[in-house]
């Protein structure tokens, strides 16, 4: 019989560990046993050394005016992080007197400043707990503070691991209501050391399975399972600093949860260096959460958010409303055997992110496609007004590459206009988004999707600036991480202007192919041209336009903004001007130029 205490109790205070279940051992990194610590590890971790080995477990869980329910179950506690910290793994059965398994997951680890925290998963409440502290008197003691169920109301949490012999530790788990003027025996432990055996709580051979009762959304990480290669891609002062690592990943807790392990070995400054993250989905708080453990500094990260659309936008649980500083961290573009990360961060409290850490992930064992010759995916949006904006994603060869979002000319579509440049642009290091804008056609040979869907074309070239809204937000969304730069064609040209005004928080320069002068109505180049000047723009014209007097105009009023207007000989109109086959005369000093202002974009005008 359970009562309403007992579910609180095992909400807020027990948690520690479970069975990984893995194919072939690689979890823990090959080559790398997890019996000792590692020379590098801090030396406070000496003091949990006792713990390490194999145990029997009483248990015993305390209800008010009732008899404690008692249980037992079995605990193994080896060294993980290549040796940085120490993972505890149980099992207890029939702990709740219903019949039900418990299984629970403990990283220990202490830093160098003797700081201890115990972070825990528990696939009964499938949550995870962070306790810290630190010895006193022979003892680990920890604490935290929590508000169960959302509540009002405080509850304070303490552990305590206290060695009791040679062969034998117990665990007290304690609660108080009131600030911690009054303690309540939660919880007891007691670990009886058992004789060593190589099978007992041993790694399956198999790749383990889900639980067969976990929640629906519980699926939504299934994609990080398997081995993968990743390439990492990080921006220090100094440069940008890349790396390989060796990922796997594998349900543990008994398939509520699954645990990824990260190690570096193409780095030998980096031999050391290792991670464990452990997720679980919390049905009860409809969220993800995480712990993130690297054995650089032994601090573990508790974090965690829920799938937005196609992405897993996760954030820290710490987080301080009222600080400038944020973090995001965010699963997107996952494939078959392929799936990407980023980190962002922001300075102004949300308002712009910009990338600090991304990863490509690659399952082992399969061809990583080649970006110059792959055909591009198909992607949709929809723009504000529920419009289905149609596109193409040219993956780049690099990790965190800039992006360049592609806008078309009047008549004309992505394919038709850009994917010679797409290619490019590919080719040179940049990922690409193309996309079919509703006002558009087939004129150079190609579907306009866009306006396909729709059924007609908009003569209305403002009415297409939604377009570029969602396609710009989907490329934040969606791209590598890197910076983000906007090119468009004709009246595309003058719409990204506009998208420069009232987005450039998000735009790192914007490009603009034969703007149009006229016809523009609420999207005129100069109604948006003084709100947008904070972010670097540069105009391309072929010399044969430069005699119509309206767009002599434009560029006369561009240069009085310090914009530079790059005049093109023996060109076309528009971002065709890119393409050999289009113009008569050599596009190589277009290429030059557009390609010198993405690697430094023109600044902004005084």
């Amino acid at each position: 019989m359970r009562s309403g205490f007992l579910v609180l109790l095992l909400t807020a205070v027990f948690c520690t560990t479970a069975l990984a279940e893995i194919r072939d051992g690689r979890m823990f990194d090959p080559g790398i046993t997890f019996t000792q610590p590692a020379e590098s590890a801090p030396e406070a971790l000496a003091e949990l050394s006792g713990f390490t080995g194999d145990w029997d477990i009483e248990l015993e869980i305390y209800q008010p005016d009732q008899e404690p329910l008692r249980s037992s179950g079995i605990a193994k506690v080896t060294y993980m992080n290549r040796g940085h910290g120490l993972m505890e793994r149980s099992r207890i059965a029939d702990f709740d007197g219903a019949g039900n398994t418990m299984s629970t997951m403990a990283f220990i680890a202490v830093d160098g400043n003797g700081v201890w925290t115990f972070s825990e998963a528990n696939s009964w409440n499938e949550s995870i707990t962070v306790y810290s502290g630190e010895f006193q008197d022979n003892r680990l003691t920890l604490d935290n503070s929590i508000r169960p169920g959302g509540s009002t109301s405080l509850l304070l949490l303490r552990r305590t691991l206290s060695k009791t012999g040679d062969n034998s530790y117990v665990m007290l788990s304690e609660s108080s209501s009131d600030f911690g003027t009054s303690w309540q025996n939660s919880s007891r432990r007691t670990f009886t050391r058992r004789a060593a055996d190589e099978s007992f709580f041993s790694l399956r051979d198999d790749t383990g399975l889900p639980a067969p009762d976990r929640a629906d959304e519980a699926a939504q990480f299934d994609f990080l399972l398997g081995e993968f290669q990743a390439t990492h891609w990080l921006p220090q002062p100094q440069g940008i600093l890349r790396w390989r690592s060796n990922a796997t990943a594998t349900f543990v807790l008994d398939g509520h949860a699954i645990l990824e392990f990260d190690w570096y070995d193409s780095n030998p400054n980096q031999a050391d260096t290792a991670t464990s993250i452990l997720r679980i989905y919390n049905r009860s708080m409809r969220r993800w959460e995480s712990l993130y453990l690297p054995n650089r500094n032994n601090v573990p990260l508790y974090f965690g958010g829920v799938q937005e659309a196609d992405r897993i936008v996760l954030h820290p649980f710490d987080a301080q409303t009222g600080s400038n500083q944020l973090f995001q961290w965010i699963f997107f573009d996952v494939r078959d055997d392929a799936y990407r990360w980023k980190g962002l961060q922001s300075s102004d409290r949300g308002n712009s992110w910009s990338p600090h850490w991304a990863i490509e992930f690659q399952r082992k064992g399969t061809a990583h496609p080649d970006p110059l010759t792959a055909a591009p995916q198909q992607v949709q949006t929809t723009a504000a007004d529920g419009t289905q904006v149609f596109g193409d994603h040219y993956r780049s060869t690099q990790t965190a590459a800039p992006t360049v979002v592609l806008f078309h000319q009047a008549g004309s579509d992505a394919r038709g206009e850009h994917s010679n440049t797409a290619r490019r642009l590919v080719q040179e290091g940049y990922e690409v988004f193309a996309w079919d804008a509703r006002s558009g056609g087939d004129r150079l040979g190609n579907t306009n999707r866009t306006v396909a869907a729709l059924g007609e074309s908009t003569d209305d070239y403002c009415a297409a600036y939604p377009d570029l809204e969602a396609a710009l937000k989907y490329a934040f969304l969606q791209g590598s991480g890197g910076p983000i730069f906007a090119v468009g064609s004709s009246y595309s040209a003058a719409l990204v202007i506009r998208l420069a005004a009232q987005h450039g928080n998000r735009l790192a320069g914007v490009a603009a192919f034969s703007p149009a002068s006229s016809r523009m109505g609420d999207c005129e180049v100069v109604d948006w041209l003084p709100t947008a000047e904070a972010t670097p723009k540069l105009v391309f014209r072929p010399a044969s336009e430069m005699e119509f007097p309206p767009v002599a105009e434009q560029a006369e009023m561009l240069n009085s903004q310090g914009i530079e207007v790059f005049v093109a000989p023996d060109s076309v109109h528009g971002a065709s001007m890119l393409n050999p086959d289009r113009n008569q005369g050599n596009v190589d000093a277009t290429w030059t130029r557009l390609l010198a202002f993405f690697a430094d974009p023109a600044p902004a005008a005084d």
